[in-house]
């Protein structure tokens, strides 16, 4: 899942999986029904997580780092 990507512009060293904590590694879990698009995005800054909703009451879940106090960003950002 975190090998090496050596041959781009900026290499990416393979990850050592044994200084991962569990629970933040890439899961598929439970989402209750939000009524958003399945192309939604949601961070949880507190439980250092951020979900790709999949839209059938499922999402990817992934571990993010978080920046301190006074870096926070709040609010609804769409592509198009």
């Amino acid at each position: 899942m975190f090998y090496a990507v050596p041959n781009e512009r900026f290499p990416i060293p393979e990850v050592d999986i044994s200084q991962l904590q569990l629970q933040f590694c890439r899961a598929e879990v439970d989402y209750p029904a939000t009524g958003r698009p399945s192309t939604t995005l949601v961070v949880d800054a507190a439980g250092k997580y951020l979900y790709h909703i999949k839209g059938d009451g499922r999402a990817m879940r992934h571990g993010i780092g978080v920046g301190r106090e006074g870096f926070a960003w709040d609010g609804w950002a769409i592509t198009a």
